[in-house]
């Protein structure tokens, strides 16, 4: 078995790598449900307790993220086209951009996760501007 890269046992970092793998797993799940409108398993991936914040608003509760999420978006016929996920010790951060029904890029975005205890999404933090 080669050595870790990280200064702790490697049954240690196996254990954080794993997680970490699950986590962004779980992001890219995010992004497939939002873009096939697949809702109910979207609140699986989602704490009850779950709040997002962004420039425009914030979203203190899975219910009401997922009821804008739902029906009152303004595009609903969207794709996340993502660039990288990328792992850090509080949670996982996602890059990518946003693109309409014809491919035409709406804006870039940075979502930032935090998970609870069960791997549930606890808290994202987006930030966009525009493509």
């Amino acid at each position: 078995m080669s050595e870790s890269p990280h200064p702790c046992p490697n049954a240690l970092w196996a254990a954080v790598r794993s997680e970490s793998m699950e986590a962004a797993e779980c992001v890219r799940s995010y992004y497939q449900c939002l873009d096939e409108g697949s809702y109910e398993r979207l609140r699986e991936l989602l704490d009850p307790e779950f709040v997002q914040y962004r420039a425009d608003r914030t979203f203190e509760s899975r219910e009401a993220f997922l009821q804008f999420m739902e029906s009152e978006r303004p595009l609903t016929e969207t794709t996340h086209e993502i660039g990288a996920v990328c792992a850090s010790a509080t949670g996982q951060a996602a890059y990518g951009t946003l693109l309409d029904r014809e491919g035409d890029a709406q804006f870039e975005f940075i979502d930032v996760f935090e998970f609870g205890d069960d791997g549930r999404i606890t808290r994202l933090t987006t930030y966009a501007s525009s493509a």
